[in-house]
């Protein structure tokens, strides 16, 4: 039986750096900081989630394992994070087996034993 490993991370909304120039009157809440300027929002990955994220997909290309990704951020990820009684992010279960907080390789592996 091919094991699977799980992952739950959550995406961060971040300002880009660049402003949006729009057509849009004083007062509006789109208006951002001067009439006409507002700044998009882009989604990261936090550095330890994708930190763990990458670690578990090197593994998995290694050994041949299916990798599911769970996004916290949307309702799907959000609904099976509550059935797993996952809390925070990064955290990483291979079957009965859970990694919370700071990833390391070697714990992942040791979890697969």
């Amino acid at each position: 039986m091919t094991k699977v490993i799980e992952v739950f991370v959550k995406n961060r909304k971040v300002l880009t750096e660049s402003p949006c120039f729009v057509r849009v009157e004083a007062g509006h809440p789109c208006a951002g900081i001067a009439p006409g300027v507002t700044y998009q929002e882009e989604s990261v990955l936090p550095k330890d989630d994708q930190h763990a994220l990458d670690i578990v997909r090197a593994i998995a290309k290694e050994k041949g394992l299916d990798v599911k990704v769970y996004n916290l951020s949307t309702t799907k990820g959000r609904l099976k994070a509550r059935f797993k009684g996952v809390e925070k992010t990064p955290t990483i279960l291979v079957g009965d087996k859970r990694i919370d907080g700071t990833i390391a390789r070697d714990s992942i592996l040791n979890a697969l034993e």
